[in-house]
């Protein structure tokens, strides 16, 4: 069976108030060669729920409790709503700066039920699992565009 995934929309979480003063991490590698290993890692969680209703709210209130949640949590962590930043002494160092930019949220839909998705073979899952998960890597040109923590919410087609 294929299994289709459309983005349906992408926005950003920010801290619920403004982070003063900007919280600045310098980023250690021991040469330049190795930040194009360092920047392109990154590690995915899956959590599964069942829809609790029949009601019509497509994920949206579980959307608003994220995003409410997340705002909350970036006040005491804004640095995981902040961007990279190469240094101003042109080393080639790169800093994460807090600069609230947000975590990036993307909304998506995928052709296949829960149920369907939690029964496939553990090759056949980690296959669709690599299609369901959206990331774009850093772009190292301009890295403080690239925001440094994602989370997806996917809506299957049961409504889990």
């Amino acid at each position: 069976m294929a299994t289709s995934m459309d983005i349906e929309c992408a926005y950003s979480t920010s801290p619920m108030k403004t982070t003063e003063p900007r919280l600045s991490y310098k980023i250690s590698v021991s040469n330049n060669d190795h930040h194009q290993r360092v920047l392109q890692k990154w590690m995915h969680t899956v959590l599964c729920y069942k829809k609790q209703s029949d009601s019509e709210d497509n994920g949206l209130h579980a959307k608003g409790w994220i995003k409410e949640s997340l705002g909350k949590a970036l006040l005491e962590h804004p640095i995981l709503a902040g961007r990279l930043r190469k240094s101003e002494n042109n080393n080639g160092d790169l800093n994460i700066v807090s600069n609230d930019s947000g975590i990036r949220c993307i909304d998506v839909q995928i052709s296949l039920s829960l149920v369907h998705f939690l029964e496939l073979s553990k090759e056949k899952k980690n296959e669709v699992e690599g299609k369901l998960l959206y990331w774009k890597n850093v772009d190292e040109s301009n890295p403080i565009c690239s925001p440094l923590f994602y989370i997806q919410m996917t809506k299957f087609k049961c409504g889990g």
